[in-house]
């Protein structure tokens, strides 16, 4: 059957035609088959229309417009659509249409233009679309995809994705990604989401205003409200950021290709102030840096700060860390507590540790592990070892080995205490069980390994540069269980008397720089005499030489012979026991030559009584008397040695025409010269302000003769 009509109006659901205009005048709707024009009466009078398909057969309706089939009724119910560039419109517009594309579908008012696999929903939703395999869903979503290279994008919500013309992006949300044009591979979820991205590619925002200014900058992640919302540098590079978390890295805004860069944030607020920093990392409600253009700088935790490039911050100021600790009740019990739990079968167990393997650029040193304690407290403690439950335990095991100018296991260092300073404390006390070894301070220092040093290089289990105190006993293994040959000394006293004792100072101007030597006057040996006699008591050895903090020796090591004075001891103790043989023996000669003696008395006593001859009495017998008036008399200063002032004393006769004081330095050179115009007993102060530490001789001249020398010794 075939019916030509001009359709007005009608419905997609039921097809009621409602207006026919028609050439022709029937009086009914059943036209003869060879009519042209049906639907109208002579006078104007629409009548209803209804478009039978009277044959027993079924068979589509079909409707042509100038012999063109354009609209088919199909035998279902449903309209078949079959003429190109054709669909349904309103007002003259096309408001569901395919542009004759099969594969795709266009629905509402200037709702897409062109291209296969599209699927266009809403007003102007891909007007201009040019692409394929694209989604639009929303007022003016994808409104200018034009080009072949806007495909495979999916577009829900107003004006989202409006003006892209790239590919693979995906925009939900009001004005997503609204001003894209070449920006591929883009994720935009939320009111405003990359709203001002033009050709940043690979970005992915969730949330009102994520990355909302973002223009050109690549690999970039925002998830949470204004997250990346501050970024709108121009540059063309990737800047792989990501923030987690409303207003995460809310500031961070490149203004180079070499800044802002790379930086991580998870958290409300995390990173929020970086701005220009790079290779940052946020975790934790406000986790921040406390300046903007930090590098590598990391925060952990609530509130956490770092102010510092290169540096990690574990949680606020009152917050402590526990490593191991999952499941423990106490929880950590210091800032940082580091707990291993016994695992066993494990060679040198170890809770924590830590290697630096850098090198100081200045370079001075490097530190393994800085530990400080400051504050007002009664005690600080920069270090705590403790350890306990083993069969032997060591609080602390310090090692510094390999090759170097010089290894220090230990070096304490101490300064401007109130009361003192001690840099080494070692303390051993025992108030719980017997203990068999209990020592303070334990030193060894290896003489029979194989890196061994040499002899006479310095092998010292204690080496002390200054002065040594202790209050207790000393003492040295002395076990006769520990020894062999054991023999008596012979000839003690004959040793002894091979040496002679001296008076002497250090040389502290010359060793000033490397050597705490003592500044007061001493009394010993000399090493080399002491060889001579008892080599034995004499090392040979070398003090460490001075270096600065880049290793550069600053005074050589020196080499020199020291005594082992407590060695001499033994020695003093036989020459006592030889002498005190000897003088038991000349005392009980003594006893018989005093018996003798008093024999002898007795007999000449008995000789005289009885009128002996050979005995003559004296009697010619002079008397003196001495007197020390007229003496001209120099005295020793004292104090001597001194330090600021001594005194010297003198008496000079009145006969004395002319008398004078030279003093003189160790060379001879006479430093001043003072007249004495006073006569009888005097005294001179000398002030040693403008002296240096020495020895000084001063002279007393009478009547040009040199009455007099005596030396003073200056000991600052």
């Amino acid at each position: 059957m075939k019916i030509l009509c001009k359709i007005v109006t009608f419905s997609t659901c039921m097809l009621f035609v409602t207006s026919v205009q028609s050439q022709v005048t029937v009086s009914s709707n059943l036209a003869s088959a060879s009519a042209e024009f049906v639907g109208w009466n002579g006078s104007g009078t629409a009548k209803p229309l209804d478009i039978k398909n009277n044959s027993s057969t079924p068979n589509n309706i079909d409707f042509y417009i100038n012999s063109t089939k354009f609209l088919q009724v199909l035998t279902g119910g449903d309209l078949n659509i079959v003429a190109n560039n054709k669909g349904y419109k309103i007002n003259n517009d096309y408001v569901l249409w395919n542009n004759g594309i099969s594969s795709s579908i266009f629905v509402g008012y200037l709702a897409g233009t062109t291209g296969g696999n599209n699927t266009f929903l809403g007003s102007s939703a891909g007007h201009l679309n040019g692409g394929s395999n694209n989604t639009y869903i929303g007022y003016t979503a994808g409104f200018t995809s034009a080009g072949a290279n806007a495909y495979q994008n999916t577009a829900v919500g107003s004006q989202a994705l409006n003006q892209t013309q790239a590919y693979g992006g995906s925009a939900l949300g009001f004005n997503a990604a609204f001003s894209n044009v070449y920006g591929c591979s883009l994720t935009a979820v939320g009111e405003d989401a990359l709203h001002d991205n033009y050709s940043g590619n690979d970005n992915c925002a969730f949330g009102h205003d994520a990355m909302t200014k973002n223009i050109s900058l690549h690999d970039n992640v925002a998830l949470g409200a204004h997250s990346l919302s501050s970024q709108d540098y121009a540059g063309n590079v990737s800047s792989y950021n990501v923030a987690v978390g409303n207003s995460a890295l809310l500031n961070n805004n490149p203004n180079s290709n070499s800044n802002g860069l790379k930086n991580s944030a998870i958290g409300h607020k995390a990173g929020q102030s970086n701005i220009t920093g790079s290779n940052n990392s946020f975790l934790g409600f406000q986790a921040d840096v406390g300046i903007s253009n930090l590098n590598n700088a990391t925060a952990i935790g609530a509130n956490a700060q770092v102010v510092t490039d290169n540096t990690m911050i574990l949680g606020d100021p009152t917050v402590q860390v526990g490593i191991g600790m999952s499941g423990i009740s106490s929880g950590p019990l210091a800032t940082l507590h580091v707990y291993r739990n016994p695992v066993g079968h494990t060679t040198h167990p170890t809770a924590a540790f830590i290697e630096n393997n850098d090198l100081d650029v200045i370079p001075q040193y490097a530190i393994g592990l800085y530990a400080t304690t400051y504050n007002r407290n009664p005690t600080n403690y920069g270090v705590w070892g403790e350890a306990i439950n083993a069969e032997f335990n060591i609080g602390g095991l310090l090692f510094a080995n390999q090759h170097a100018l010089g290894n220090i296991g230990v070096k304490g260092y101490t300064d401007n205490g109130r009361d003192y300073n001690v840099a080494v404390w070692g303390d051993a006390s025992n108030d719980r069980e017997r203990a068999g070894f209990n020592v303070g301070v334990y030193g060894e220092a290896a003489t029979n390994f194989i890196w061994a040093p040499p002899a006479g290089a310095g092998s010292w289990a204690g080496y002390f540069n200054g002065d040594l105190g202790f209050t207790g006993n000393f003492g040295m293994p002395s076990d006769s269980t520990l020894k062999t040959n054991i023999s008596t000394i012979k000839n003690a006293g004959d040793l002894l008397n091979k040496l002679s004792s001296h008076t002497y100072y250090y040389d502290t101007v010359r060793f000033a720089d490397h050597i705490n030597f003592s500044k007061t006057l001493q009394f010993g040996l000399l090493a080399q005499d002491v060889e001579s006699v008892v080599p034995n008591l004499v090392m040979n050895s070398t003090l460490p030489p001075k270096v600065d903090s880049l290793g550069n020796i600053l005074v050589p090591s020196t080499p020199v012979k020291m005594i082992n004075y407590i060695g001499f001891i033994p020695l003093l103790i036989q020459s006592h026991n030889e002498q005190s043989q000897k003088i038991d023996s000349l005392v009980t000669k003594l006893d018989s030559l005093v018996t003798l003696i008093g024999d002898l008395q007795q007999v000449v006593m008995n000789c005289c009584n009885a009128g002996g001859v050979g005995f003559r009495s004296i009697n010619n017998t002079q008397s003196i008397e001495l007197n020390s008036a007229n003496s001209i008399i120099l005295n020793q200063n004292d104090p001597n040695p001194f330090i600021e002032q001594t005194t010297i004393t003198y008496t000079l006769p009145e006969e004395v025409q002319k008398a004078q004081l030279l003093f003189h330095d160790n060379n001879g050179k006479i430093l001043k010269t003072v007249v004495i115009n006073e006569r009888g007993d005097g005294q001179l102060i000398v002030y040693a302000s403008n002296l240096s530490n020495g020895i000084y001789s001063y002279s007393l001249i009478a009547d040009g003769k040199l009455i007099d020398t005596k030396k003073m010794v200056c000991s600052k």
